[in-house]
């Protein structure tokens, strides 16, 4: 399991190095018996048995860091269904856009952010093929009906909270079959990357 973005922690590997240079702000520092600390996972269920989507999530700073609390929040979604959901999720269902997280930043979805646990579940309730609003198409006018388009990929949207900020989940259907998660935004100035 890779390590994750350092501030999820588990079983720790630790080494000592006798002595050490690094740069520092530009300057050179010699450091005597350095302890280096790596984070390692065994498997994804000892992972899973450590942290919740939730924690993952409100933990996560990059692209897969991400993904892994999605992924997970499928599995939590799923596991506690007496009926199964019809769709079987994998990390290779779904991308993250390379605008996703600074969208998420802008708009109070990542870390424990007021919003982060609403698009988290819309996101996995979306993959599994169970949204809890309805997804529509992002249309290329105000009101029209005919969606935009990259190429063979159409673009959607899903309502993430429906007052207030009015929150919209923006994302691509990918001729593949995928999801590519694109951006979160607000109702009021509502664009897709």
């Amino acid at each position: 399991m890779p390590l994750l973005d350092c501030n999820i922690v588990s079983d720790q590997y630790d080494y000592i190095i006798p002595k050490v240079c690094c740069l520092d702000g530009g300057e050179v520092v010699e450091l005597e018996n350095f302890e280096a600390s790596i984070s390692l996972y065994k498997s994804c269920a000892d992972l899973i048995s450590c942290y919740s989507s939730s924690d993952l999530w409100r933990k996560s700073t990059t692209d897969f860091s991400y993904k892994l609390a999605i992924f997970y929040k499928c599995k939590e979604i799923s596991d506690s269904q007496a009926d199964s959901f019809g769709k079987n999720v994998c990390l290779d269902s779904f991308e993250v856009g390379s605008r996703f997280i600074d969208s998420l930043n802008s708009h109070q979805c990542s870390g424990s952010g007021r919003f982060a646990m609403t698009l988290l579940d819309s996101i996995a309730r979306l993959l599994l093929e169970e949204p809890k609003n309805e997804v529509k198409i992002f249309a290329t006018t105000a009101g029209g009906s005919t969606p935009r388009t990259r190429g063979g990929d159409v673009a959607y949207r899903l309502h993430i909270t429906k007052s207030g900020e009015g929150l919209r989940l923006m994302f691509w259907q990918k001729t593949c079959g995928t999801i590519e998660l694109a951006n979160v935004a607000n109702k009021s100035e509502i664009v897709i990357y």
